[in-house]
């Protein structure tokens, strides 16, 4: 008699628009109980999907699926960083910037199918002073965005305009960086420094179209400090995938950065959530094919 599969969901119910409806009902019109051994487990605040995970991990879970956003994505897969469990994902959230780089549906019924049906694959994963992100992380203007957002009772697009908006008329630049990577040492006052795994910040938005999961590499983005006519216009060029037509912009393949602050680093952001900060340095690595993922 062949042995039931164990696999363990940890859903965020208040992801995206809070209206994330997922019951052992529907999960076992998918997963039948002859088949399989379902839990379910429901998150109470930030945090608390980490917990989960590794009770998930402790109950023996041979898959962990994650029903959330980009946060919650990121408390799961990190407990699963260089294991041999799986993570999947039914993308929840408002931007879903890592779902959408593995092009996971966004609707339930058909993410379910891949958590069913997929085929595993593994990625690499960002490391910043310890912590990991799968997508991107950054600091400067996109920190304050998402801090602004955060803030926002609206959490769909319409809510991350008007922060957008809002951010671009307060924000300046992030004061004298040191930058060392690729043999090269850099000094500036930039607008952001931005550094991702992914192809994808959620929305379709992308400041690294050609960023590849799984190349072994990270992809650094330096954006100087510029006018607020260029910041619009960069703004424009982030919706059309051609911020490389800015000359403030550069592009680099890394595999490691040393980031150092003439003051202190107050926050970053990573995927897409805000971290508050109280260091001189950030030391950003990866650790290639470390993450395992069901796609389709």
């Amino acid at each position: 008699m062949n042995q039931k599969k164990n696999i363990h969901f940890i859903l965020n119910p208040i992801s995206g628009k809070g209206k994330n409806l997922i019951d052992e009902i529907i999960l076992q019109k998918y997963f039948p109980t002859q088949a399989y051994n379902i839990s379910l487990k429901l998150t109470t605040g930030p945090g608390h999907a980490a917990d989960l995970a590794q009770m998930a991990i402790a109950e023996k879970a041979e898959l962990i699926v994650v029903c959330g956003g980009d946060g919650t994505v990121n408390e799961v897969a990190s407990t699963l960083v260089k294991s041999d469990i799986p993570l999947g994902i039914i993308p929840m959230g408002s931007g879903n910037g890592l779902a959408s780089n593995l092009k996971i549906p966004f609707q339930l019924d058909k993410a379910l199918a891949v958590i069913k049906h997929g085929k595993i694959r593994a990625i690499d994963v960002g490391m910043v002073n310890g912590s990991y992100f799968f997508s991107n992380m950054g600091i400067g203007f996109d920190t304050a965005l998402i801090q602004r957002y955060e803030q926002m009772k609206r959490r769909q697009l319409k809510g991350y305009l008007k922060a957008l908006l809002s951010t671009l008329g307060s924000y300046s630049s992030l004061g004298n960086i040191h930058l060392r990577f690729n043999d090269e040492s850099v000094k500036l006052d930039p607008f952001m420094i931005f550094v991702s795994n992914s192809n994808s910040m959620g929305y379709g938005f992308s400041l690294t179209p050609e960023a590849k999961l799984d190349d072994g590499q990270l992809d650094l983005v330096i954006i100087e400090k510029m006018s607020k006519m260029k910041i619009l216009l960069l703004g424009l060029l982030v919706l059309i995938r051609k911020i490389n037509w800015l000359k403030e912009v550069r592009f680099i393949k890394i595999k490691a950065l040393q980031l150092e602050s003439m003051s202190s680093i107050r926050a970053c952001q990573i995927d897409g959530c805000f971290e508050p900060k109280d260091v001189e340095k950030l030391e950003i690595d990866i650790l290639n094919s470390s993450l395992q993922v069901i796609v389709p």
